[in-house]
């Protein structure tokens, strides 16, 4: 599939001009930093958030909502 047929399907499927709300469970900073990349590039605003243990993540869900959760483990 071709990037552009990729963009059309995602913009589709979610409002682009509506930042993508992420928690990122990542111990490694620069991994983080590439899957948030990645979903740039992809054409998503990220409002992020990024913790490195499982303790972190329940904090942050009883905090805030999340329109998807990326995990390493």
């Amino acid at each position: 599939m071709s990037q552009t047929a990729a963009n059309k399907t995602i913009s589709t499927l979610w409002d682009m001009s509506v930042p993508l709300r992420v928690l990122v469970l990542e111990h490694t900073t620069a991994d983080a930093e590439l899957n948030l990349l990645e979903l740039q590039r992809a054409g998503f605003q990220c409002r992020a958030h990024v913790v490195g243990a499982c303790a972190e993540v329940l904090d942050h869900l009883k905090c805030f909502h999340y329109d998807i959760v990326l995990a390493d483990y």
